[in-house]
């Protein structure tokens, strides 16, 4: 990408005269913030009420659900305004498709768009079971595969329309996410677009591929509470991973950010809970909640009408891996459906769990309430979060220097939120290409400074890279580094396979090559010594490896070939009360 040559302002004679120049090797980093925040002994709870639908061949069984439990769940919501009970109903394309063709006979899908309208249901996309287990994209993704071919296969997943049985796109749009915004109404959320189908971790390129698709979606799920997740090594290991991101009483290892996207668990892997199931009744959910931190604001999934109110509970019987096996007959035999009564059953303790959590939950736990995907995404990241100014950013860079050691902080704070490495990257570069604007020192800004930056979306590294040996930069060369990175005033509406902003593993300066992570150290340095009046002529940049220690976990985990990028963009989510 070209950008023009521009003269950076701070190289201005005038901006120069009053400097004190001073060496690499006495800068100290500065005393870090104290982000510790008293929380009350109790916060609320806030449930995420959904549905993956992942059902396009039992027919009748599947829509039952709508059905019966649609009048019930607006019932109750009429009943109990001050619970604000939405129910997030994610479709497949192939469902969405499936109810919306038996519409005329059935009237489901104008039950759910009345419900829509009315508040009580959402819609969402859930992208794993979408036809076929042998035709995914993530079947022929390797650690070799480039980033293009990631995306591009991602996209044709998220959007083609397939044949329901038989797998493969049988035209390049109307499928996906398309098929269930074009039939029921918009998409708030979604989940389930893994790279690969047992890392439950959707990772940079999916990610970027559903932004082509829905340009401002936000939110998803993170790590499920069943599966192959369910088993406690995976928990243990997704334990760890969250411990790094939870670090006060305002953060749950029930949410997290991860390549731009606000992530919900099943559960609390911290605390050992798992999300709630209502077909196992109050006593299970009571079980769930009493285990969580209250410490901690939390969201728990709660997922409504799950395929096995009509489905045995055993992993072979889920009803697209069953009709994919059986293309010529793919509908569920009588001996792998519940009978009558297990079914009536599971419905009324379905019924009984979410009067539990209206009637007796909510009453005893002050602010908590049920939350759309919407309300999720405006307590994590209102607009005001996408608003940075020069005093957030020079707290978060003291923060990020005085708690870096051999590699990188896992994310950076301003003392009040949290910003991912390559937030705090983009952030820099954005102002050192406008350092009068900002730079915040007695000299430039005020407390009440009105220039922000604009948060905008970035992707990489995508790979690793350590420096074994220190390196000296001058601050010319850091200059030359920055003018190309005008990230400001990029076109950010304008999707494109590769994103606009991306971070590399390393860039080219004339002394040699110098990994992210060293340029990032660098212009933090740099960044730094302007706030205080002075601009450090040589930069010494440490031995060091380019990843967190959250790169680490996350690589016990499982992330495909995209753990380096994915690493750098974690960052603990903030639950702000309504």
């Amino acid at each position: 990408m070209n950008h023009p040559q521009k003269k950076l302002p701070w190289l201005m004679a005038g901006w120069l005269l009053s400097i004190t120049i001073i060496a690499s090797a006495e800068f100290k980093p500065p005393e870090c913030l104290k982000c510790d925040h008293e929380s009350p002994p109790k916060q609320p709870l806030y449930f995420f009420l959904f549905t993956h639908t992942e059902d396009p061949f039992n027919h009748e069984l599947s829509e039952e659900r709508y059905l019966r439990l649609i009048p019930e769940v607006e019932a109750r919501a009429a009943a109990h305004p001050d619970a604000h009970l939405t129910w997030t109903i994610m479709f497949q394309g192939t469902d969405a498709r499936a109810i919306t063709e038996r519409n005329p006979q059935t009237g489901v899908v104008d039950l759910l768009r009345d419900a829509a309208d009315t508040g009580v249901v959402e819609f969402g996309y859930h992208a794993h079971h979408e036809a076929t287990y042998l035709n995914r994209p993530q079947v022929d993704f390797t650690e070799d595969t480039s980033w293009t071919e990631l995306v591009e296969g991602m996209v044709d997943w998220l959007g083609c329309m397939k044949d329901v049985v038989y797998g493969g796109c049988i035209a390049s749009e109307g499928g996906g996410i398309q098929a269930v915004e074009e039939n029921l109404g918009p998409v708030q959320v979604v989940s389930g677009s893994y790279l690969l189908a047992d890392t439950a971790y959707e990772s940079g390129p999916a990610s970027h591929a559903a932004r082509k698709l829905l340009p401002e979606r936000l939110l998803g799920f993170g790590y499920p509470d069943h599966g192959p997740f369910g088993q406690e090594d995976k928990r243990e290991k997704v334990a760890a991973l969250m411990q790094r991101l939870t670090p006060d009483h305002r953060t749950s290892s029930t949410l997290f950010w991860a390549d731009n996207v606000i992530k919900m668990n099943g559960g609390s892997p911290m605390d050992g809970t798992r999300g709630i199931d209502p077909l196992k009744g109050p006593v299970f959910a009571a079980s769930m909640l009493e285990g969580l931190d209250r410490q901690r604001p939390n969201i728990i999934l709660t997922g409504l009408a799950s395929k096995y109110l009509y489905t045995k509970q055993i992993p072979q019987n889920s009803p697209t891996i069953y009709g994919y096996a059986h293309p010529q007959n793919p509908e569920l035999p009588q001996e792998l459906l519940n009978t009558p009564e297990e079914k009536e059953r599971y419905y009324q303790q379905s019924l009984a769990t979410l009067d539990y959590l209206l009637d007796e939950v909510l009453p005893g736990n002050p602010n908590s309430r049920f939350v759309s995907s919407k309300e999720v995404i405006n307590m994590v990241a209102p607009e005001a979060y996408w608003e940075v100014s020069p005093r957030q950013l020079l707290r978060m860079t003291r923060w990020g220097l005085k708690n870096w050691d051999s590699r990188p902080p896992d994310w950076v704070t301003d003392g009040s939120n949290y910003y991912s490495l390559r937030d705090w990257f983009v952030l820099l570069t954005m102002a050192l290409n406008d350092p009068a604007r900002y730079v915040f020192s007695a000299g430039t800004g005020t407390d009440s400074q009105p220039n922000t930056l604009h948060l905008p979306m970035a992707y990489g590294p995508l790979k690793t890279s350590s420096a074994d040996q220190p390196q000296e930069i001058s601050r010319k060369n850091l200059e030359n580094i920055i003018r190309q990175l005008d990230f400001e005033n990029l076109n950010e509406s304008s999707w494109q396979t590769e994103p606009e902003i991306m971070i590399q593993a390393t860039y080219q300066s004339s002394t040699g090559p110098v990994t992210s992570a060293q340029l990032l150290y660098g212009i933090g340095t740099l960044y730094e010594s302007m706030s205080r009046g002075a601009v450090v002529e040589n930069i010494l940049l440490p031995a060091m490896d380019s990843m967190p220690v959250t790169y680490d976990l996350l690589t016990t985990i499982g992330c495909l070939n995209t753990c380096s990028g994915t690493a750098w963009s974690f960052k603990p989510a903030v639950l702000t009360k309504f």
